[in-house]
């Protein structure tokens, strides 16, 4: 089955029209709006992003819903993947409002369209838009396209507001429709033919000049919090300058290096003080922002060590690095966002995999640059070598951030690799190049046509190859631990040796810190849509489809030490084949409580004859299942489904039930007023709505997130805060992101598909799995919640014996700041953890 994407900005509400959540308190006046295109063509050209062709646009009586005319676009996308047009319409989207509006597609080749609106969120500049629903192909005559643009705006304010300021949410703006457009979506000789007549906007709303005048005293709770942010970092900034400032002479390595700070501190500024004018920022304006500052803080420190006599005449010098972190390092970066020391610290519990991360900075050219860890030992106590694996952080091109930016040409930080020389960059002409098999054969994989890569065959080395820097330029290295199961807790101490072939020896300590504790499994239950399916043949491919068994057991040994313990299944019933796909899942410890499978899809038939089959084949699935020792089964409905595709599909889910199987589905805000008594499990889209987790709790289901974002973003911070902590505090039962792999064209070229970015996780090779930086955030996100798991079951325990420290406990858990620094929030949960096992 091929779980199809939607375009993130589109996200559905069943219709309510009790709905009044944004302005209960204001009075309302009634509001209409028709559009019958009897008269005049009112739809204006609104944006696009590159060449399209109008074949027809304007009035014509070829067919109409109501009266004589209809509105008629029939446009050919070239190089644009999206073209949207509007008609003006501004509205409070308060009280009630409802969209309704008649569709008829008689051409979409390649394509999608649908009818939608444009929401803006006063006080801040931003907006959201997108389709209600799209059709990918000619409808049967005219189609009612309904919305609640209440429940919708809201909706879509909390989305954009989160993903795009810092400290604000739904609840800080109010929300305005200003148009209504068509929305087409699709590539290069895309073709659409529509037609729209009776648009109406109905409902009763609060006036508009009353509404906006409430937009500051929403927003000011979230600008109070913010102001206080600028401060710190204002004054954090000016400490460091002084510090900067009391320096003398400095030696010319140092003196540039100066200079570098001073601007970052200049720059800092300058981005405190836009801030401090719109009183919000972007996560991608404050990762600057902190890149700035941290470069700043350390230059005081790292302008004395490079003072001191010999150490500007080293070939290199060596940083610490945060790891989960969205500020990108790259070869070009000086100074370095981080310490300069020879000490990496670690802690963590027997069983857990830590990361830790350092960088080196060439002064001259360095030849041949190996890593190798030793032992750790704590008194007689000792973790072997081979519990430190260290990778090298390879920057390469990718077509964009998001997953649906396609259209630039960006050099990232992202995979995790053992041979560097795997894949080369070429950075004059911004391309990438893929080694296949163990020569020297490369593949350009950075081009719009992936037809040349059918037969390539990567491959990693199993352990660090030497790596050459060039003087002037940066690398950065990855070091996970992997605390033993049975490791002492204690104090560990070994080194990473690090030798060049034109250089002199140099170490790092490694300290790691084994906690006096058991890690508890997460409260939430971690999936991921896994889309590897095992083949007839037993070939595999370089894709995130057809599996071999090697392939399809080194992912699932991946998945489980990342925390993944319940990815999908997508295996059809081929017995044989399923049969093998479960065993492999076993052999690599996953557990068998739960198969969560979408190769029992439920679809939405209605006749005697199709539910029987239907529940035939769910019957088979539940069988197949627990002969092989799994226990719940859960088809898939259909995906994303609103309006009548949603409710359509009741009959099915219900003999899916009558199987002795349960149902989840990936869906939006609106589902489980139409489907909540029977949708076992919701794969909610977006961020997490705490009122939304309530409510299917109250009805004894489970919600999980996806999509916020999907897979594919190269920002480790981002998986870990939004898959950790943030749906642990939202109540939601678990996460379900799409998808480990989706090669949208070929999975190692981002560049060959106009749609979408490749959703990776991880990468594909013939044996085995290239890991990302993406991929590490994540997993730490899933730790997140098992230290605040392990936390909750020590105040648990200690609530008779100590009353006091429990309560202390429970205040600060429930004040938790889920935006702050995380690995603050880490330390300090093990601090409380300490105190009440003590």
């Amino acid at each position: 089955m091929n779980r199809s994407l939607v375009s993130a900005v589109v996200l559905t509400a069943v219709l309510f029209p009790n709905c009044v959540k944004s302005a209960p308190d204001l009075p309302t006046q009634p509001f209409a709006y028709h559009e019958d295109f009897e008269t005049a063509d009112p739809v204006q050209f609104w944006v696009s992003n590159g060449e399209y062709e109008v074949n027809s646009k304007g009035l014509t009586e070829e067919k109409a819903f109501a009266g004589k005319k209809s509105f008629k676009l029939d446009v050919t996308l070239k190089t644009a993947t999206y073209c949207y047009w509007s008609v003006p319409v501004k509205v409070a989207c308060a009280g009630k409002l409802k969209f309704s509006g008649r569709i008829s597609v008689s051409q979409a080749s390649k394509a999608r369209v649908g009818l939608g609106c444009n929401y803006v969120f006063p006080p801040t500049h931003h907006s959201g838009c997108g389709a209600f629903d799209t059709f990918d192909k000619a409808t049967d005559d005219w189609q009612l396209q309904e919305q609640n643009l209440v429940a919708d705006g809201d909706e879509r304010a909390d989305g954009v507001l989160r993903q795009n300021t810092s400290d604000a949410t739904g609840a800080n703006v109010v929300t305005f429709t200003d148009r209504w457009g068509i929305f087409l979506y699709g590539g290069e000789g895309s073709r659409v033919v529509v037609y729209v007549d009776e648009v109406r906007l109905d409902g009763e709303v609060p006036d508009a000049q009353v509404y906006a005048a409430e937009a500051d005293q929403r927003f000011e709770p979230a600008r109070e919090v913010f102001r206080k942010r600028l401060t710190a970092w204002r004054e954090e900034l000016a400490t460091a300058r002084q510090g900067i400032d009391a320096l003398g002479a400095l030696p010319p390595v140092a003196q540039r290096m100066k200079e570098v700070a001073l601007k970052a501190a200049d720059s800092a500024e300058a981005d405190l003080t836009k801030f401090a004018e719109a009183s919000y920022a972007s996560p991608t304006d404050i990762t600057r922002l902190e890149s700035s500052v941290r470069t700043v803080r350390y230059a005081t420190p790292n302008l004395i060590d490079m003072s001191k006599p010999g150490v500007a005449d080293r070939p290199f010098v060596t940083y610490i690095v945060k790891p989960i972190t969205n500020a990108r390092l790259l070869p070009t970066s000086f100074p370095i966002v981080g310490r300069i020391a020879s000490e990496l610290s670690v802690t963590g519990c027997a069983g857990e995999y830590e990361p830790a991360s350092f960088a080196v900075s060439a002064l001259k050219d360095v030849e041949k640059l190996v890593v190798t860890p030793t032992d750790l030992n704590s008194g007689a106590n000792l973790i072997p070598a081979n519990a430190v694996d260290v990778s090298i952080v390879k920057c390469w091109y990718q077509a964009g951030v998001s997953i649906s930016d396609t259209r630039h040409c960006l050099l990232t930080p992202e995979l995790l690799l053992k041979d560097d020389a795997l894949v080369r960059v070429d950075t004059e002409k911004k391309e990438n190049y893929l080694r296949s098999g163990e020569g020297e054969k490369y593949a350009l994989i950075s081009t719009k046509d992936s037809s040349t890569l059918t037969d390539i065959q990567p491959r990693d080395a199993k352990s660090l190859q030497p790596v050459d820097l060039a003087a002037d330029t940066t690398r950065q290295f990855w070091v996970t631990v992997h605390i033993p199961d049975d490791a002492t807790p204690g104090e560990y101490t070994g080194t990473l040796k690090l030798a060049a072939a034109n250089a002199p020896a140099a170490e790092l300590t490694l300290r790691l810190r084994v906690l006096p504790f058991k890690l508890e499994p997460p409260a939430l239950c971690y999936s991921v849509y896994y889309r590897g399916v095992l083949t007839p043949d037993g070939k595999g491919s370089i894709s995130s489809e057809e599996k071999s068994p090697e392939q399809y057991a080194a992912e699932m040994r991946d998945l489980k030490a990342h925390g993944v313990d319940h990815p999908t299944l997508y295996q059809s019933f081929n017995e044989p084949l399923l049969e093998q796909a479960l065993d492999l899942r076993k052999q690599a410890g996953l557990p068998t409580d739960t198969l969560y499978t979408l190769g029992l899809g439920t679809g939405s038939p209605t006749n005697a004859a199709d539910l029987d089959k239907l529940r035939a084949t769910a019957t088979k699935w539940v069988e197949v299942a627990q002969r092989h020792g799994f226990g719940e089964v859960y088809g898939y409905g259909i995906d994303e489904a609103t309006g009548d595709r949603l409710t359509a599909q009741r009959a099915a889910w219900q003999v899916l039930h009558d199987a002795g199987a349960k149902v989840f589905v990936a869906c939006y805000k609106g589902t489980f007023e139409v489907m909540g008594d029977l949708l076992d499990l919701a794969i909610y889209a977006g961020a997490p709505l705490a009122d939304e987790a309530q409510k299917y709790h109250q009805a004894g289901q489970r919600i999980f997130c996806y999509a916020n974002p999907q897979v594919g973003v190269e920002e480790p911070e981002t998986y870990r805060r939004n898959f950790g902590l943030l749906l642990w505090q939202a109540g939601y039962d678990g996460a379900m992101d799409y998808a480990y792999q989706h090669s949208f064209g070929h999975g190692w070229n981002d560049f060959d598909s106009p749609q979408y970015r490749d959703h990776n996780f991880t990468y594909q090779t013939v044996d085995g799995v290239i890991d990302t930086i993406q991929w590490e955030g994540f997993r730490e996100g899933v730790d997140d919640v098992r230290y605040v798991t392990t936390l909750v079951k020590a105040m648990e325990a200690a609530r008779e014996a100590k009353p006091a420290l429990v309560k202390q406990a429970q205040t600060w858990l429930d004040g938790l700041d889920v935006k702050g620094d995380l690995d603050e929030v880490r330390g300090k949960t093990v601090e409380w953890i300490l105190k009440l096992t003590k």
